[in-house]
């Protein structure tokens, strides 16, 4: 019997001396320390509660362990560590808190797809988040509409609620090509980081489309699509190799002309240089205050240097300058008679202007009572510088008496004196611009550009304000009239210039002349004139008319 149970007597020997060696011997432990700012914060290891609160001290088995904290009404960051815990050491996992703060993001419609820092949220809109305080970005995107504004940039304050609320805008599409692709796209003149072919998405509206692409000539130079909701507008471009291309210079004297290639504006002013591709290209120029030169043609070859240069002649604007006044038994019919040749003779504001003086002949006057001194003024300076004698009606032409002591010429004679005089050259061309001839003060500039060298010996540059027509209800004089032209308003010298002029030489003189509120905006005129003070001659005239019925120095006559 005693040998039958000797093995398992051998066996729990075994148990217990195995029991016995590893008394007193523990798996290897080390620190973590856990805070978190502010304390308070439950602690959670390997996603187990712990039951300790922030700042706490664990023992944990050496190896990784990923440890969390979390405070009801706190966001936490980062949302977890992972620390190595070694035997003998201390590990260390900190935690920032900060309170709740939310952003609620919606759209119209609703469904957008909500980006919130550059990431997709799986969410779409209304949709409300938990987010840190501080600066956010957030995009929507939902099929068939486009945001406006692109990214919302917001800022959300600890504790507070930030609200979004965008209007999507249901889009177009504009497809932009180019033979061959890969140029680079702009839309509205700002780049758009695309090549062609592209096809965007875009609210309803006018896009001007424009590309670019190195060693390549771009034609046309931009388009202006139509972007319509549920439609694809499509903007074209053919690119031309500058290999095929050659270049055009354009010049004139004087400078500053604006250049039209076969009819079309190019927007460019001389001197100026194009590349073209190779063809024969009709050239033409045109500048304010002169005539437009016959157009050139030049043939671009490829690799080849092309120019086109013009010669300007000044436009003459004649001036006439009268005396009248609204109790002159003769003034209407020389008034008649100078409207006649506006209107009948065709001589137009482009060709013809004129400065009336009013005078109290025969009782009062309303046009000099308006403005005694500018008109004595220049009666003193005719009376002083001509034979004349103050009577009305009289007429000076471009400064000339041609009826001495006064008078005025017939309409045959007039004519003739008309035609002489815009068959001559001045030399220069006098431009006025007016800022806006609604305001209380009128800014006023005036331009003076020499074609060719000019020597006067005493001139001035003359600015009057004029109002043309001025209607009556009834005859303010004896003598039936209720309609009255070129009135003069207001009168200044503004600059005794200092000629002579060189070629091409440009000046500016500015002004700010006040008007009376009692003048009809629309009808009022600036009239610039250079005058030798010594011979009284008018060299030249030029003028600026409010209304957009008026003539422009840049159309009729003064274009391509």
């Amino acid at each position: 019997m005693a040998q039958r149970f000797r093995p398992a007597i051998i066996v729990l020997v075994s148990l217990l001396v195995g029991l016995c060696l590893s008394c007193g011997r523990e798996a290897p432990l080390g620190e973590v320390r856990v805070t978190s700012d502010p304390g308070g914060a439950s602690v959670r290891v390997d996603g187990v509660a712990t039951g300790d609160s922030t700042p706490a001290s664990l023992l944990l088995g050496v190896g990784p362990h990923r440890i969390a904290v979390d405070l009801p009404g706190f966001l936490v960051t980062p949302a977890s560590r992972e620390v190595v815990v070694t035997a003998g050491t201390v590990a260390v996992a900190n935690f920032a808190l900060a309170a709740v703060s939310y952003l609620t993001v919606t759209s119209n419609p609703a469904g957008a797809a909500i980006l919130l820092d550059g990431a997709g949220t799986g969410y779409v809109t209304p949709r409300t988040f938990e987010v840190v305080a501080g600066h956010h970005q957030v995009e929507l995107l939902l099929a068939g509409y486009v945001d406006p504004v692109a990214v919302h940039a917001v800022t959300v304050q600890s504790g507070a609620t930030a609200v979004i609320e965008a209007t999507l805008l249901v889009t177009g599409a504009l497809a932009v090509a180019s033979t061959p692709d890969g140029a680079s796209i702009l839309l509205d003149g700002l780049n758009t980081g695309r090549l062609t072919p592209w096809i965007f998405n875009l609210p309803e509206g006018d896009y001007v489309v424009s590309v670019s692409r190195a060693n390549y000539l771009v034609q046309p130079d931009a388009i202006t699509a139509t972007v319509a909701a549920g439609d694809t507008a499509t903007a074209d471009f053919e690119l031309i190799a500058v290999s095929n291309t050659g270049t055009l210079d354009v010049t004139s004297m004087p400078a500053g002309a604006e250049v039209w290639l076969d009819g079309a504006a190019t927007g460019s002013f001389t001197p100026c240089t194009f590349r073209l591709l190779a063809a024969s290209v009709e050239v033409s120029v045109a500048l304010d205050g002169f005539h437009a030169p016959s157009p050139l043609i030049r043939d671009v070859t490829p690799g080849g240097a092309v120019d086109a240069h013009f010669v300007l002649t000044a436009r003459k604007l004649v001036l006439f300058e009268t005396f009248s006044g609204v109790n002159c038994q003769g003034c209407p019919a020389m008034n008649t008679m100078l409207h006649n040749l506006e209107t009948i003779g065709g001589y137009g504001h482009d060709r013809v202007v004129s400065i009336k003086y009013s005078l109290p002949i025969g009782g009062f006057d309303p046009h000099y009572s308006a403005n005694t001194l500018d008109n004595m003024l220049r009666v003193g300076f005719y009376h002083d510088s001509t034979a004349w004698d103050w009577a009305c009606p009289t007429l000076f032409f471009e400064g000339d008496l041609v009826i001495e002591p006064n008078g005025y010429p017939d309409y045959a004679r007039m004519a003739g004196l008309l035609d002489a005089a815009l068959a001559e050259d001045p030399g220069f061309a006098v431009v006025v611009e007016v800022a806006d001839f609604q305001a209380a003060s009128l800014e006023v500039t005036v331009t003076v550009t020499a074609a060719r060298a000019i020597t006067t010996p005493q001139p001035q540059l003359h600015l009057a304000i004029v109002e043309n027509p001025v209607h009556y209800d009834t005859p303010p004089g004896t003598y039936g009239e209720t309609v009255f032209h070129w009135v003069m308003r207001e009168f200044e010298t503004l600059a005794t210039m200092a000629l002579p002029f060189s070629a091409g030489e440009s000046r500016t003189y500015e002004s700010t002349i006040p008007v009376s509120g009692n003048l009809v905006a629309a009808n009022l005129a600036a009239i610039a004139f250079v005058q030798d003070g010594g011979t009284i001659e008018v060299l030249q005239a030029g003028a600026a008319f409010a209304g957009t019925d008026r003539p422009s120095p840049t159309t009729g006559r003064n274009r391509p």
